[in-house]
């Protein structure tokens, strides 16, 4: 599933994302190139291509970056600021 994201340091981009499960039970987003997101970056997410949203993800929802991963393009979302990453 693909859907896109705004915010980063660059300000507003977007970003094709790909969700899965981490093996937690917790929802791991993948970019296929650098996202440019640190832990406490907000992002919203919309959906253009019609398909269903992962969780408790929704559009009208403002998240925070978690747990990103540089090297793997990867980093989780909460609704929680500053919460602490794992």
């Amino acid at each position: 599933m693909a859907i896109q994201l705004s915010g980063g340091t660059t300000g507003s981009a977007n970003l094709a994302v790909t969700a899965s499960d981490d093996g937690d039970g917790k929802i791991l987003f993948t970019t296929s190139s650098d996202h440019g997101l640190v832990d406490g970056n907000e992002v919203t997410f919309s959906n253009s291509s019609g398909s269903s949203m992962p969780g408790n993800i929704t559009t009208s929802t403002t998240f925070y970056v978690l747990n990103r991963d540089v090297a793997r393009k990867t980093f989780q979302v909460t609704t929680r600021k500053n919460e602490p990453t794992k």
